[in-house]
């Protein structure tokens, strides 16, 4: 009886192993190999593979994530420092900042053209016109446009000068007036204020509801510097300096979708991964080429996140330099578990060479570094993306960063990435990196629309500044 039993215990230890190795089975069977338990080949840290998007360096070359503030409750005028960073913004770009059609004037209550010899003073008028100007940014589009058009902006006169100006001397005149409005002495709270500006502008110009009084100024000759304005603010700060960057909004829509069973597809993304993984985001695959001529858009270590032999391969990231987090995120670690290569396919660089490439797709697994939990995967796909990959719906959510967004809207042949935006579903939704708001269908056919448009002036993904 006794050998009966200690048969039958057996028994059912053993089918409990099998039912277990079973399980493990099928939730590895999505990856190309499995390589959990294999024997690390070289171990890298965090700040090898993505240094570029941690906080190392000066604060303009590092990425930052920046929350939703609301413009009508910012205050840089009270800072006793405002006055002298309002000249400095101005002096450093005086060559573009003549200030001919009385904008600077209305705002400051002050003349520019003595700026060499006299000190900006700002009184009560001057506090009042620059609250009413944030608000208007913040919720009024339309009476901030009917305020930079009655101050000077609806001109034939000064659209003359601005079309045989240079494109960037423009840009720079409008950013620079930007700047002066929230000129703070700390970066990341100005650079925070902006990127909700250049956020507003975008909602409004390429709405739904909006976008028609929008095109209105567009096909209006007298009113286009209206337009270089809304267009320099949005390029530069979602683009120009704005592209590494990214919107908390964005990072925590992604996480409730991450959490709802949803795979980020980051279209384009490069390795820039770092902050959804710090943000707990264990699904991601990426979609992108990886040109060996552009990795000013990749942090330092990008290719080993690619490379062919290395099976067992990890990454530790231990967030924030330190040995143990001091904020909540598991002590992380990644092992390459698959690699499958593809066909060779051309590309053609800006530099105007083709090159030859060898697609792949590499597979990383993540885990808690603690507890040995598998918390998820990075897949890389280097490839060109396609129509397929917008698809959108359960199970999936779309995200690219802004300055690329535009080789998806343009229908220039030459600039686009052969994607039709009229081809998305009409429920199509997509995250943008510098964006509070996903993206729908009907935006970015307003993009295109715009782009599309007699004001051609700046292209909103043109090359970073």
């Amino acid at each position: 009886m006794n050998t009966m039993k200690k048969t039958l215990i057996i028994s059912v230890a053993l089918i409990c192993v099998l039912i277990s190795q079973a399980a493990v089975n099928v939730l590895y069977a999505g990856d190309a190999e499995s390589a959990e338990r294999a024997s690390p080949k070289e171990v890298r840290y965090d700040k090898d593979i993505f240094r570029k998007w941690m906080p190392f360096d000066e604060p303009e070359k590092s990425q930052h994530v920046y929350s939703d503030v609301m413009l009508s409750s910012a205050a840089p005028y009270a800072e006793m420092q405002y006055p002298r960073l309002v000249m400095e913004k101005f002096r450093g770009n005086a060559l573009y900042m003549a200030d001919d059609n009385g904008l600077l004037r209305a705002i400051y209550s002050w003349d520019f053209s003595k700026a060499g010899t006299s000190m900006l003073k700002i009184g009560p008028k001057t506090r009042r016109m620059l609250s009413k100007i944030y608000s208007m940014l913040d919720r009024d589009i339309p009476s901030l446009f009917r305020f930079l058009e009655n101050n000077g902006l609806d001109s034939l006169e000064l659209n003359g000068r601005e079309n045989f100006s240079n494109p960037k001397d423009v840009r720079i005149k409008y950013t620079t007036m930007l700047e002066m409005l929230f000129a703070e002495g700390d970066y990341f709270r100005e650079r925070e204020y902006e990127l909700a500006a250049a956020n507003r502008l975008v909602e409004y110009c390429f709405g739904r509801k909006t976008w028609p009084a929008f095109e209105k100024i567009l096909y209006t000759a007298n009113t286009w510097p209206v337009g270089r304005f809304a267009y320099s603010t949005i390029w530069y700060f979602l683009s120009g300096t704005g592209w590494k960057q990214w919107h908390m909004n964005a990072i925590l829509g992604l996480k409730e979708a991450f959490k709802s069973g949803a795979r980020i597809v980051y279209i384009a993304g490069g390795n820039d991964v770092y902050q959804l993984l710090k943000a707990g985001i264990y699904d991601i695959e990426i979609i992108d080429p990886l040109l060996p001529t552009q990795p000013r858009f990749y942090a330092g270590g990008w290719k080993f996140l690619f490379k062919k032999n290395g099976i067992g391969d990890e990454i530790i990231l231990n967030f924030d330099g330190k040995t143990r987090p001091q904020s909540p995120h598991p002590h992380l670690v990644m092992r390459r578990a698959g690699y499958k290569e593809g066909e060779p396919f051309t590309a053609l660089l800006h530099t105007g060479k083709r090159e030859r490439l060898t697609a792949s797709m590499t597979t990383w697994i993540i885990y808690d570094r603690d507890s040995g939990t598998r918390l998820g995967r990075l897949v890389i796909n280097r490839r060109f993306c396609n129509q397929a990959d917008f698809a959108s719906g359960p199970g999936k959510a779309l995200l690219m960063s802004f300055n690329e967004l535009f080789f998806v809207a343009t229908a220039d042949v030459k600039k686009s990435w052969g994607i039709n935006p009229e081809k998305f579903s009409t429920d199509f939704k997509m995250y943008v990196k510098q964006l509070r708001k996903p993206l729908t269908r009907e935006v970015i056919l307003n993009i295109r629309k715009g782009e599309e448009s007699p004001l051609q002036f700046l292209s909103l993904g043109s090359e970073v500044n």
